[in-house]
């Protein structure tokens, strides 16, 4: 699927996007062996394994990503306003990191988010924050996640595997090797205490919309309350596209409209628009700003962030964006 790329000027934003409670950053996985089987309509690669790792390409984009990171966190006094204060966040020790429990995420966060500070303190895995189970029974089982025994021993033997790829540059297997000694010696820890430690692997059936929507209210509430105990008031964690796509849709954007004011104004915006229609790409990263009662009132897409299917066609489309 064509991937346009998208970034936000945010030249003109409301005050209370400028001054908000909490910043959430939200990052879906980088791509995984089961995104490319969907992608080629490969039934075989859907079912030979349970909750798919990061493809080569995955790999890649997590470094770009840390890469984009980095600039963006190094050459922040060059950036407008809100960049830096982005930045800050990002770059403070205290902003926490916090994962999907499935495989992809959490490679995800072992090595594109290398340039946080937040990620020397670990990362906490969250079984809410994962991809909802497929809709249709048996299609696949990206969904079928780990106990909490297997969860980093999986990750690590990811890593290990990935940096072996003679088909990926030395910089990429490189950065696949050093994120899997971190983990391997204990510089940078997964939290699993979240994760339920069944014997057996603990997601198997369809999930109905009361139940996936429950965990997303649960998710919000626990980030939320993560970003207000911090003293950068800020949180990071890597999802999934589908679960982004009905937080936004379903649960931020019915509440903005709700309310007159600068949530509502914000998903009347285009990318408000956007975000309740199109998943985020791989590796993208958002920044959601939440006033005291939890309502998004500004986001902006970083490092060249886009949306999965490609949505400017013309120049008009461009300059509404940046509006």
């Amino acid at each position: 699927v064509k991937v346009i790329a998208l970034f936000l000027a945010a030249a003109v934003l409301p005050a209370a996007s400028m001054n908000p409670d909490v910043t959430l950053y939200l990052i879906r996985h980088a791509e995984s062996r089961q995104n490319v089987a969907i992608r080629n309509f490969d039934i075989g690669a859907m079912f030979r394994e349970q909750d798919h790792g990061l493809s080569l390409r995955g790999a890649e984009q997590c470094v770009h990503l840390a890469s984009k990171l980095e600039s963006m966190i190094s050459n922040a006094r060059d950036s407008d306003e809100q960049i830096q204060a982005d930045a800050r966040r990002l770059n403070h020790a205290a902003t926490k990191i916090f994962s999907s429990s499935l495989t992809r995420a959490v490679e995800t966060s072992l090595l594109a988010l290398t340039p946080l500070p937040g990620l020397c303190h670990g990362v906490q895995l969250l079984p809410d924050a994962r991809e909802r189970a497929s809709c249709v029974p048996g299609l696949s089982y990206d969904c079928v996640a780990l106990p909490q025994g297997e969860v980093a021993a999986r990750a690590l033997a990811e890593l290990e595997n990935l940096s072996r790829e003679e088909e990926l540059p030395k910089h990429v297997t490189h950065a696949c090797k050093e994120a899997g000694r971190a983990l391997a010696e204990g510089r940078v820890k997964l939290d699993v205490s979240r994760v339920p430690a069944a014997s057996v692997r603990w997601i198997s059936s369809i999930e109905g919309d009361s139940s996936v929507d429950e965990r997303i209210e649960r998710l919000v509430r626990d980030l939320r309350e993560q970003a207000r105990n911090s003293e950068s008031r800020a949180a990071v964690c890597v999802g999934h596209s589908m679960l982004f796509l009905r937080l936004f849709k379903k649960h931020w954007a019915r509440v903005g409209k709700a309310h007159k004011g600068a949530s509502a104004d914000f998903f009347r915006s285009p990318l408000g628009r956007t975000l309740q229609s199109h998943a985020l790409a791989n590796c993208a990263i958002i920044a959601c700003d939440l006033d005291r009662e939890g309502r998004v009132v500004g986001a902006r897409l970083l490092c060249d962030s886009g949306f999965r299917d490609g949505i400017i066609d013309s120049a008009q489309d461009v300059a509404a964006w940046k509006k």
